[in-house]
């Protein structure tokens, strides 16, 4: 039996749901990007569409919007016209993202900036219980632990694996003992993200990660090199034990993982030979 189609997973699709729920945007769709969760199109009025692919990216994009909402920082961000609803609609965050580019003095001071504005306590959910947030944060690496040992394993050698084996449990043993901060953090901050024009960050963009947890974890996706400066200063204050080198390395296992489950075999090889790399 075919399985039924999920979602809005087609142009048309989207253009009928805008038609009825945002009859104000009646433009042209074109496709702009595509990531693991969600499609992107920008319409002729320069507004970015934002359609998750899955239930999940369904659920997280209404934690998203409304999130989003509520928060005051440093440089833009999607500002969602709804906070809620099939589909994420907000005006387009002009200019170009970092990933060829090499960020100037002030943008790593901007970025800082955000950082330490976006990490404070203020937008954390009310009533939040920290120690539960980090129970479900080393829940969240025991679960990826796991499912690297069932899928990820086999394509190791022993030596390989051991090594792996005492990467988790050495960085599983510590979070587990130390009292690190929670906040609330982008949780996908990398330079394709963070969109820049003359010489200045204008925006971060692709919140579908946000969640509660390490703050270490939003400069795992940053490239070392960039840690200069104020935002050198602030890695330390907030991580010196260096955890976002873990994470640096658990986000090469999450492209493994997905590149597996989507017969992605060149992504699968890449990511390996540059997680062997770093273990």
């Amino acid at each position: 039996m075919a399985s039924k189609m999920w979602g809005l997973q087609t142009k048309l699709l989207v253009e009928q749901y805008l038609a009825q729920m945002y009859p104000q945007l009646a433009s042209q769709l074109t496709l702009f990007a595509e990531g693991w969760d969600y499609r992107i199109y920008l319409t002729s009025k320069e507004m970015v569409i934002r359609v998750p692919k899955n239930p999940w990216s369904q659920t997280h994009l209404q934690y998203e919007m409304a999130k989003l909402h509520t928060l005051s920082l440093p440089l833009d961000f999607p500002h969602y016209i709804k906070t809620s609803g099939a589909l994420g609609v907000y005006p387009l965050i002009s200019g170009k993202d970092l990933r060829r580019a090499t960020p100037t003095d002030h943008m790593i001071r901007q970025l800082a900036q955000f950082l330490r504005t976006l990490h404070q306590d203020t937008y954390l959910p009310q009533k939040t219980v920290i120690s539960h947030h980090r129970h479900r944060w080393v829940k969240r690496f025991e679960h990826l632990y796991q499912e690297t040992q069932e899928k990820i394993y086999p394509l190791l050698s022993v030596k390989e694996q051991r090594r792996t084996s005492h990467y988790f449990d050495q960085f599983l043993d510590d979070i587990s003992q130390s009292s690190w901060s929670v906040s609330l953090i982008h949780g996908d901050l990398t330079p394709e993200h963070i969109i820049a024009e003359n010489g200045f960050i204008k925006g971060i963009i692709d919140f579908g990660d946000m969640t509660v947890g390490d703050p270490a974890y939003d400069l795992a996706g940053i490239p070392i090199q960039w840690e200069t400066d104020e935002l050198a200063l602030y890695a330390q204050q907030i991580d010196s034990d260096g955890h976002r080198q873990f994470y640096r390395q658990m986000k090469v296992l999450h492209t493994i993982l997905h590149g597996l489950d989507q017969g992605h075999v060149q992504d699968v090889e890449q990511a390996i030979e540059m997680f062997r790399k770093g273990i």
